[in-house]
């Protein structure tokens, strides 16, 4: 099963903050700090927060690309955020998350960048920029590499991901929640799960 947590820093309060910060490492704390703007102060802030809770930072590290995976157990995960929006995808596969605002407009030198197919989708409408931008950042982050592949080799029909015209083992499965498209790459064909994570822990913490 694969499960995709969101929550927005909209959502908490100055208090919920204060109350993550004494939550994590200091060394999160102090990266976040190091942010000019608040709204990636507090994203930093929440992001870690779900990564511990999670996950647990002392199980947590980085490839030499950055991607973080999970020293202990079998799951995996990725995580991603865009304009204080935050997503965390666990798995018991490598797994890509990507997210980014739906109405994001064409970033016009980077159209070369995409398939032909892509190029004509986006230019008719029929397809949003974002929704192919974080398909691809997905499958990069899957791949544990980033942006380092071909880009314009790589396209999505149906789900399938596809990369120089031949279809690949991967699934990309994309939606709009909360006004940001989020894309799923993952080797499972069953389609993942939303769960609010604010909701999952006041529910969690329920209990007594």
């Amino acid at each position: 099963m694969t499960i995709v947590y969101t929550s927005s820093i909209s959502q908490w309060t100055d208090l919920d903050f204060e109350w993550m910060k004494k939550e994590l490492p200091a060394a999160r704390v102090e990266k976040a700090a190091s942010f000019y703007r608040q709204e990636d102060e507090r994203t930093c802030i929440l992001a870690g927060y779900m990564m511990e809770h999670l996950i647990g930072f002392s199980d947590i590290a980085y490839t030499k690309y950055g991607k973080p995976f999970a020293t202990h157990g079998t799951m995996h995960f990725n995580v991603a955020h865009s304009n204080g929006f935050v997503v965390v995808a666990l798995s018991e596969e490598e797994i890509g998350v990507d997210c980014e605002w739906r109405d994001t407009a064409v970033i016009e030198s980077i159209m070369p960048l995409f398939h032909t197919k892509e190029q004509q989708r986006v230019t008719a409408g029929k397809c949003s920029f974002s929704a192919v931008w974080t398909a691809k950042e997905a499958y990069g982050k899957l791949l544990g590499v980033g942006l380092n592949y071909d880009l314009s080799a790589m396209h999505i029909e149906r789900n399938r991901l596809y990369f120089h015209n031949e279809r690949q083992r991967p699934y990309v499965y994309r939606t709009v929640y909360d006004a940001f498209t989020i894309a799923v790459c993952t080797y499972r064909k069953e389609r993942p799960q939303l769960v609010d994570f604010k909701g999952s822990v006041l529910y969690a913490n329920g209990f007594c």
